[in-house]
């Protein structure tokens, strides 16, 4: 395994970008269902920027494009998404609900889902020993 040996006296320079945070990334990415506007979250109009390019934020996507959620990758990093034509009907396929268990953020959804539509359906999501115990249901369907 390598290492890194830091030696203090020596002024440090040079900047660095750091990389978007993943579960937060999850929630500001489930959000936009709250909305049939375009999604603005930066100082450019439209436009969800940092995310971290990962497995976990890359299926949440997917998910969401399942939906009818509009998806635009314009670089690395930066997106914009509009669910101005979201599938309700979707969310209680067999489909939605495998992609759901595959993805433990999954749950993520069903707040705004719950919020906007008045209901949602989701899958147990993939498990985990840190996932807390009530995402370790069969899946359900909730109704307000």
């Amino acid at each position: 395994m390598g290492k890194f040996i830091i030696e203090g006296g020596h002024k440090l320079s040079g900047e660095i970008t750091p990389q978007g945070a993943k579960n937060e990334a999850l929630e500001v990415i489930s959000a936009v269902l709250l909305t049939p506007d375009p999604v603005v979250l930066s100082n450019v109009p439209e436009i969800l920027s940092n995310v971290p390019e990962i497995l976990d934020v890359k299926n949440l996507i997917g998910l969401l494009q399942g939906m009818g959620v509009k998806v635009q990758r314009l670089e690395k990093g930066t997106y914009r998404f509009q669910a101005d034509e979201v599938d309700t009907a979707y969310i209680e396929t067999e489909e939605f609900v495998k992609k759901c268990a595959a993805l433990r953020g999954s749950v993520m959804v069903v707040g705004p889902l719950l919020s906007r539509f008045g209901h949602a359906w989701f899958a147990k999501p993939a498990w985990s020993p840190w996932a807390p115990k009530w995402t370790m249901t069969p899946p359900a369907a909730l109704s307000i």
